[in-house]
């Protein structure tokens, strides 16, 4: 199932590039961002606390979250990653340079070595593999609004240095 999975991703990446492609010509918040999609983004140093939020309304509910984290767990950076540029925006908006800010990467097994890689991570295969592998190695993941599989998997966990 696995290999069934990849080959369709692989498939559909050049559409969903396509997709980013075509929505930057009329919007170019949509241009950047690329790269991280990737796996390409900067080293996250240090320990982190990783919270996701697809968009706006996510980020926005994740603020009261992130002060939290932030005020009670000091030593600890947070890596909000987000999906959609409005969402981006709006969290360079509420947080600043206080959060790291990334795109998630596709759901590619070389874009998503290299954003684990690039957090000194250790890699998992699929995002339900990533959230149990995470249990294992004690890296945060937080889905605020998580639908399907992700709802049982509501969980925080901090990350130490790999």
């Amino acid at each position: 199932m696995y290999y069934l999975y990849n080959v369709l991703i692989y498939i559909a990446a050049p559409f969903a590039i396509l997709v980013q492609l075509w929505r930057g010509l009329r919007d170019p918040s949509y241009r950047g961002g690329l790269a991280e999609r990737f796996g390409f983004g900067p080293r996250v140093p240090g320990p982190a606390i990783w919270v996701h939020a697809v968009s706006v309304g996510e980020v926005q509910a994740a603020q009261p979250l992130i002060a939290q984290l932030r005020s009670r767990h000091p030593g600890y950076r947070v890596l909000l990653t987000t999906v959609t540029p409005t969402g981006a925006a709006r969290a360079r908006l509420l947080f600043g340079d206080a959060v790291m800010l990334r795109y998630v990467p596709m759901d590619l097994p070389g874009s998503v070595k290299r954003f684990f890689d690039r957090g000194r991570l250790r890699h998992p295969g699929t995002w339900s593999q990533r959230v149990l592998d995470r249990l294992a190695r004690s890296l945060a993941k937080i889905s605020a609004g998580a639908t399907g599989w992700q709802a049982g998997f509501a969980l925080l966990r901090l990350a130490h240095d790999a």
